[in-house]
């Protein structure tokens, strides 16, 4: 009760500073009776104006509908109420940094809690050399145990030394060599024939030791073009301007679109954000339109380009979103994939391609036949899809009368050969049938002409007259 407390203010079940009505305001988190927001993504029962499923607190502190709670599977930070989906779950924070070491919002409340043991979703406890570990199920590293060889004599190609060989310390290190046998001033090292020596220049930046890029001179501004008067300075820090990620000790250069120079910063702020002289990212607020989330060159209708996510990304249309005809978007910004179909090309006709003994159908699928082309009306390439209507030919005609042969049986669209004089008796005989007629995919049936079939007959006709006689 009110009367409980000092303040005269019990809200959300402890004493409070003040009443502490607002929405998405609650006193019940801070420990020390202070009115706080509430966590995004989370629901506020308590306020004046309730904000309850299916709508959440935003980190606006405003109450919404329309996005996940944390706890649902994300792809997007927009997905969620809080704004932040990490693990592909909604998360109540970014739940990164080196205080949020081995955590993990992989679970049903969206919670930045401790990763099981065994794993490490964020590679933090990569290590150096050999000596990484996984998390421990408490919030900390279990690294390699101490003494595990990490480094054998020699050279060292990463290190740009000729060092004795070296143990992990049990903290993830591969402590350096003391005394070196050699350090090799920033470039890296090689083996040959069996013994180790140091690289005297370099041309790309593998060629110098970690922590270091190649450098020729120092007007140069870090172009790695190689020569002997080449050099392997160390990376810069934060903050320090630069020109290409590898001279920067985050691996990050952030150059404005259109600059030359940047400055090293502490995450990619090249998309949708400004990097500021400490070298911290200022993403742009979510929503703003950004010309790096753009690429006029592919997608000059700019129907690919994407939007900023207020975490210093863009945010893209999915993938397979149409950019023009028989063209689709890729998700990431560009113009430069071709769909299986786009109606937009309207039937393709093959009308023009039927013969009597093929039958084409038109397309109304697939009609695309190469990035921004449809396929062409009545060409091979496109229509593809017939039926084949062929029919066999005629067979071979039945005997002939006494008079003269029956012509044969004609094909589907053929015709019925002649038949010939009986040669043999008063009565002639039975003459032989007429060829078949021929299909429309037979070559053709032999036919004897019309007019030789009379003149036979009459021919026939005289002889049987003269042996009468």
């Amino acid at each position: 009760m009110a009367a409980d407390c000092g303040s005269n203010f019990c809200a959300d079940g402890v004493c409070c500073e003040s009443a502490c009505t607002a929405t998405c305001y609650t006193c019940a988190a801070s420990g020390n009776g202070k009115c706080i927001g509430v966590l995004p993504g989370a629901t506020d029962s308590n306020a004046t104006t309730k904000c309850e499923a299916p709508n959440f607190c935003t980190n606006l502190r405003e109450c919404t509908s329309g996005k996940k709670p944390n706890g649902a599977t994300c792809a997007l930070d927009s997905d969620c109420g809080s704004n932040f989906c990490v693990d592909n779950v909604c998360c109540e924070s970014a739940c990164s940094g080196p205080s949020n070491r081995c955590k993990t919002c992989k679970n049903a409340t969206g919670t930045c809690t401790f990763a099981a043991a065994g794993t490490d979703l964020h590679s933090d406890c990569k290590g150096e050399m050999g000596c990484g570990g996984m998390c421990n199920g408490q919030g900390a590293c279990g690294w390699a145990a101490a003494g595990k060889s990490c480094r054998t004599a020699g050279c060292q190609t990463d290190l740009g030394l000729i060092t004795k060989a070296g143990t992990c310390d049990g903290a993830g290190n591969c402590p350096a060599d003391p005394d070196p046998t050699k350090d090799c001033g920033g470039f890296g090292c090689y083996i040959e024939g069996g013994a180790s020596l140091c690289k005297t220049d370099c041309r790309t930046d593998p060629d110098c030791a970690i922590r270091r890029y190649c450098d020729v001179v120092s007007s140069d501004a870090g172009a790695a073009d190689g020569g002997s008067a080449s050099s392997c300075p160390s990376q810069f820090p934060l903050g320090h301007s630069c020109t290409r990620n590898p001279q920067c000790l985050s691996g990050t250069c952030a150059i404005p679109l259109g600059g030359t120079i940047g400055v090293c910063c502490n995450t990619d702020c090249s998309h949708c954000g400004t990097c500021d002289s400490t070298g911290t990212c200022i993403p742009d607020p979510a929503g703003t339109k950004s010309p790096t989330c753009m690429d006029s060159q592919s997608d000059p209708s700019g129907k690919c380009g994407g939007i900023c996510d207020g975490h210093a990304h863009c945010q893209y249309p999915a993938a397979g979103t149409t950019c023009g005809q028989c063209k689709a978007c890729d998700g990431v910004g560009l113009c430069n994939k071709m769909p299986a179909d786009d109606e937009t090309c309207g039937i393709i006709d093959c009308d023009g391609l039927k013969t009597p003994c093929m039958e084409y159908q038109d397309l109304t699928t697939n009609r695309c036949a190469s990035l921004g082309m449809c396929k062409k009306d009545n060409t091979t390439a496109a229509c593809t899809i017939f039926t084949n209507t062929c029919t066999p030919d005629g067979g071979t005609g039945a005997g002939g009368s006494a008079a003269g042969g029956n012509g044969g049986r004609g094909g589907s669209t053929g015709t019925g050969g002649g038949g010939t004089a009986g040669t043999s008796g008063n009565d002639g005989g039975a003459g032989t049938g007429g060829g078949g007629g021929g299909g429309c995919c037979a070559i053709g049936a032999t036919k004897t002409p019309n007019a030789l079939v009379g003149l036979m007959l009459f021919a026939s006709v005289m002889i049987v007259r003269r042996r009468r006689r």
